[in-house]
């Protein structure tokens, strides 16, 4: 349950942020990239009988990370 607090509470928004108020367009691609990705693995979720294996979550946190450090680098930039 605490995972989809983060991912729905923290993760998700800060992209939505990024994909559409991003200052450049790098900015603007890694949020909308965090966005479709999580379009991605629920589509993948349903077709799938290992929702969440190691690799995805290995993936997850990884562009995770990365998306919060985009979303204090646009930050920064105000």
């Amino acid at each position: 349950m605490a995972f989809l607090v983060v991912w729905w509470g923290i993760f998700l928004p800060a992209a939505w942020r990024l994909a559409y108020h991003g200052r450049s367009l790098w900015l603007k691609a890694m949020g909308r990239g965090y966005v479709l990705a999580t379009v991605g693995i629920i589509v993948g979720g349903l077709t799938d009988h290992v929702y969440f294996n190691t690799q995805m979550g290995l993936c997850f946190w990884t562009l995770g990370g990365l998306t919060m450090l985009c979303k204090k680098l646009n930050e920064e930039d105000d």
